[in-house]
């Protein structure tokens, strides 16, 4: 009788151990996959609002060197193109006011409606004939889109430095709950081992079956189970593991379809940041971004006490085509130069 005893008093407690362990683990695990998803879904807001912000610059930007063109040559066809791209800038930071964002914000969307009202003073004096006043007022203009886009990228950037703060902290609690899988393998693994030798022959293969399990679970395989066909003792146990892991393979799985969502945002924001950079004409770099290589060019030159040099090509006879062949076919001139210039 004192065998017996001693028998189930040594199952009970180590059991009861492996128990506390794999409970243990298994909130742990939880309020690691909460975090987690906090944090996701955190990113994704600040995500969307630097492509929200991204997105205004690029059809600022754009509408900008509209205008300057309807300016110099009056030709009517830009003013559609003018006021789409400005109404797709003023609605993409109008959303972005809509969901709280940077406390700037508000001054940036007036600087914006300021922009749009000053926008159509210079095209109802330039279709007025008063080409010299719509340039007046395209200069009025000037350092109040400078301020606005200065604006613009430094809150996109803030919201870029909190997407790669919080992406490290969802990796931080992502490689947690793994450590907390392996600990929950190891820590079952080591316990199974020690009841094994502590009970009786007739429950040494529940044990071991066990055992198997969680080292499956130690080495990455989510999708091990513990056996069914056991006594009654170890059935409710290898039941709570079992629930344990589909709970952890479900949440391993919810983890990756969220990284992957990740990938492409951060696709989708590097496609922005590349239109940003880019003429829309002929798709090569833009003004800000012939400044910036200018700058680092230089930059280089000068740390390396080396020369540098700058190519300025200039188009003879560009003119002509425009008045001779209109100002389309110097636009598709202008591609086909960007094209022959981009192959060499």
């Amino acid at each position: 009788a004192s065998v017996s005893v001693s028998v189930r008093v040594r199952v009970t407690v180590g059991f009861g151990a492996l128990i506390l362990v794999l409970v243990a683990v298994t909130i742990g695990a939880g309020i690691q996959t909460r975090r987690h998803q906090a944090d996701l879904a955190e990113l994704q807001e600040h995500s969307t609002m630097s492509s929200l912000l991204q997105t205004t610059e690029a059809q600022a930007g754009i509408s900008a060197e509209l205008l300057q063109r309807y300016v110099y040559t009056g030709e009517d066809l830009y003013i559609s193109e003018i006021n789409v791209h400005a109404a797709a800038a003023q609605s993409a930071l109008t959303e972005a006011l809509a969901r709280g964002g940077h406390p700037d914000l508000p001054l940036v969307v007036s600087s914006g409606a300021e922009l749009v009202q000053g926008a159509s003073t210079v095209i109802s004096l330039r279709q007025n004939g008063d080409e010299a006043g719509a340039s007046a007022e395209l200069e009025r203009l000037a350092p109040i889109f400078r301020e606005y886009r200065l604006q613009l990228e430094a809150m996109s950037a803030s919201e870029l430095d909190q997407v790669t703060k919080l992406r490290a902290q969802a990796d931080e609690a992502g490689k947690i709950v793994f450590w907390l899988l392996v600990a929950s393998g190891s820590g079952g693994a080591v316990v199974a081992l020690v009841v094994s030798f502590w009970i009786a022959r007739s429950i040494i293969k529940p044990l071991a079956s066990l055992e198997r399990t969680a080292r499956k679970v130690s080495e990455g395989d989510l999708t091990a189970r513990a056996a069914a066909d056991v006594p009654r003792e170890f059935a409710h146990l290898g039941s709570v593991l079992n629930e344990m892991m589909s709970a952890i393979e479900a949440r391993t799985g919810d983890l990756r379809e969220a990284n992957r969502k990740l990938r492409s945002q951060n696709k989708e924001l590097a496609d922005v940041r590349i239109q940003a950079a880019t003429d829309p004409l002929t798709g090569l770099g833009n003004h800000r971004s012939f400044h910036k290589t200018l700058r680092d060019e230089a930059a280089f030159a000068a740390s390396q006490g080396a020369p540098l040099a700058l190519i300025i090509i200039v188009l003879d006879g560009f003119k002509e085509v425009n008045d001779s062949l209109g100002h389309l076919a110097g636009d598709q001139l202008l591609r086909e130069v960007a094209v022959a210039l981009t192959r060499v």
